[in-house]
């Protein structure tokens, strides 16, 4: 292609200047000139017409980067070197920085609950130690670069997260360890757990569990007491045996008061104990009015109901009862649903108690079996109708309708349903009512049918559930045999329950939030704005008054998003908050009230004793070295007498169109210029 093209500039240039009468009082140095510049002209143009690419490599060099990682948590602080970390270890960080920065590219960083660039030195705030994020964070950032080694300054104090031995930092980068706090084991006595409910009901007591670990210790005697508002509502003593001991407290307390309920844990300072700030520990207790009740009514006895009642009882939010028809003589309006196993019977129709749990609205689970009156059942208009035509039954497995609206199931909740044995049901046609849904429907052997086997209804005033078979328990001991729990099985009941025991909520202006909220959490609202049709809208202000437990009051206005409304606030004060929302509808003003704590975090606090051995640990195994603050200088000539950190070139073949380099264009432009020029000034065009 290349001769060609020449070839063909040639014969240009040849007849222009040859074979062209009108130039022959050109000298023949002009002309051969002339002749030379046209070749290389037409040539040059006829190849780029031909779109050719250029071959060529590019070469690229990547110094090495040291990532400086300083850990910038309280624990730090909480030494008898404190003031030295925030002034001299920091300023010894940045001499660190500059002296390796003139033979690689430094990266600096800070952690705690958090990873960022250190734009300014370390404060040492952080309330939370976790080496997983920091690692997952390099790994992230510096994957396929040329990491020459990691610098750790830390404590090895971790109280977040995995064991940093189990993580891989940046696969095969060294790790050098700068190892600070104080690893002397002075004596202290600190609150290592506590155990707690995060819901109580009013007039229930609740259980506390405290876990202490005293140190250096024995012979000494530890008190604790449990206050709320600065009142001493429980004391305990026990006595120390041991130098390094593990003591455990248990008590149990009366829910008094309506509401978050702030309860601190206190032990008394022993002599010569050095860090108290691990001494006190607060917690919160939500105290409800009451639980809602369930009431489980059956014909006779069955393992069903022992297998719905220990589902129903593993949310704390419920109180159930299980009873026999023939001897249950309490009030129908105090419970929020009632579950009636094979009641009515054919034995006992028990029709003044069904007309007064219409009356009364109350949620209904029906369970259908051999027992049943399907006749007073379907006079009840629940989820299915059911007409029995002979006393036969049939093995029934559920299959899943994926067009159920009203909650969903993980796969693999639905994979093991689907596991679980058939339940015996009566034969009969089975059929939808209106305004119902069918979350299972029957499969009698290996043929699905459309036929319901578990629905529910909701007419707006009242909700029903109606399930078609017995045999639950073997569902429950299945779903045990499979995973070792019953999960899967208490959760399917459990959303059972919930859907229809939920009362639904009218409100026109209704807020969602968190109860309780860490002091490093961002504080998230969300508000929910209805027109008199139930739609959404988010045409008014919404703006909302926090009151703290002191009397200080904060005020924030909501932010719309799509039809509803947000709010986020970040570092507010611990302690508890109540709250009042506001906004306007059509010249109505809607009020939405309710309260909040935010928890004070006092991980740091706990272990203050450096782990030296950790960070020694994680150096040798990654082929690094551990140093001390005051080594600063050998750990950077250690660095650069590591003959592996070392640069990396990288060599990359690249084809491209020629016709793109720009300087080719200012070439041929000079030619083209130099040519008329030299025409036009000896007399041609």
């Amino acid at each position: 292609m290349f001769i060609g093209c020449l070839l063909l500039g040639v014969l240009y240039a040849f007849a222009l200047y040859y074979r062209n009468q009108k130039l022959n009082e050109f000298s023949l140095g002009l002309k051969r000139t002339l002749f030379l510049i046209r070749a290389v002209l037409a040539s040059a143009l006829a190849l780029l017409l031909m779109a050719p690419l250029l071959k060529y490599q590019s070469k690229r060099v990547e110094k090495p980067i040291i990532v400086i990682a300083q850990d910038n948590s309280e624990s730090i602080l909480l030494t008898k070197d404190s003031l030295a970390y925030k002034t001299e270890f920091n300023q010894a960080i940045n001499d660190l920085k500059t002296k390796l920065a003139q033979d690689y590219d430094v990266d600096h960083y800070l952690f705690d609950e958090d990873f960022q660039r250190a734009d300014s030195t370390a404060n040492y705030l952080g309330k939370i130690t976790a080496f997983d994020q920091l690692f997952e964070n390099l790994e992230e950032r510096y994957v396929n670069r040329n990491v020459g080694a990691v610098i750790l300054a830390s404590d090895g104090i971790y109280n977040q997260g995995m064991n940093p031995l189990y993580l891989s930092a940046l696969n095969q980068a060294p790790i050098y360890t700068i190892a600070l706090g104080d690893t002397t084991a002075y004596k202290d006595a600190r609150i290592n757990d506590v155990r707690h409910n995060d819901i109580a009901y009013l007039g229930n007591f609740f259980p506390i569990e405290v876990e202490l670990f005293t140190q250096e210790l024995a012979g000494a005697e530890v008190e604790i007491r449990l206050e709320r508002k600065g009142k001493t509502i429980w004391t305990e003593q026990k006595r120390i045996d041991e130098e390094n001991q593990i003591i455990d407290f248990a008590t149990q307390i009366e829910a008094k008061h309506l509401g978050v309920q702030q309860y601190d844990l206190i032990i008394k300072p022993i002599d010569e104990e050095r860090n108290t700030l691990n001494n006190q520990f607060s917690f919160y207790i939500d105290v409800l009015d009451g639980r809602q009740k369930v009431l489980i009514l059956a014909q006779s006895p069955h393992p069903d109901l022992a297998a719905i009642q220990a589902a129903i009882k593993n949310n704390k939010n419920y109180e159930v009862e299980t009873a026999l028809l023939k001897d249950w003589k309490g009030k129908i309006e105090l419970y929020d649903l009632i579950v009636l196993h094979q009641v009515p019977a054919r034995r006992n129709q028990a029709i003044q108690l069904m007309q007064s749990i219409e009356e009364a609205k109350i949620s209904t689970w029906y369970i259908l079996a051999s027992q049943s009156d399907f006749n007073v059942y379907n006079e009840q208009y629940g989820a299915i109708a059911a007409n029995a035509v002979q006393s036969n039954s049939n093995e029934i497995l559920p299959i899943y309708n994926s067009a159920f609206p009203l909650f969903t199931f993980s796969e693999e909740q639905l994979y093991t349903i689907k596991g679980f044995p058939p339940l015996t049901a009566p034969f009969a046609k089975y059929r939808l009512n209106e305004q119902s849904y069918s979350f299972f429907n029957q499969k009698v052997g290996s043929v699905g049918t459309e036929n319901p086997l578990l629905a529910f209804r909701d007419n707006g005033s009242r909700k029903t559930a109606t399930l078609v078979g017995e045999g639950l328990w073997k569902w429950r001991i299945m779903n045990y045999a499979d995973k070792r729990n019953h999960q899967h099985f208490d959760d399917m009941i459990s959303k059972i329950v919930q859907f229809l025991a939920l009362k639904a909520d009218k409100s026109l202006f209704r807020l969602n939030h968190k109860k309780q909220f860490l002091e490093n959490e961002e504080i998230k609202f969300e508000a929910e704005l209805y027109n008199k049709s139930y739609e959404l809208i988010n045409e008014s202000n919404v703006s909302i008054t926090l009151t703290h437990e002191s009397g200080e009051e904060y005020n924030y206005q909501f932010s719309r998003s799509n039809k509803a409304y947000f709010l986020n606030i970040a570092n507010l004060p611990v302690g508890n908050y109540s709250y009042e929302a506001t906004t306007e509808v059509n010249s109505n003003k809607l009020i939405e009230k309710g309260e909040f704590s935010v928890l004070k975090l006092q991980l740091e606090a706990v272990q203050t004793v450096a782990n030296h051995q950790l960070l020694y640990q994680l150096s040798a195994k990654s082929g690094g070295a551990l140093f001390y603050p005051t080594a600063m200088e050998q750990l950077a000539d250690e660095i650069n007498q590591n003959e592996s950190i070392v640069s990396v070139t990288y060599y990359q073949e690249k084809l491209e169109d020629i016709i793109k380099f720009k300087w080719l264009f200012f070439i041929l432009l000079t030619l083209i210029s130099l040519e008329w020029f030299l025409r036009k000034r000896n007399g041609a065009y």
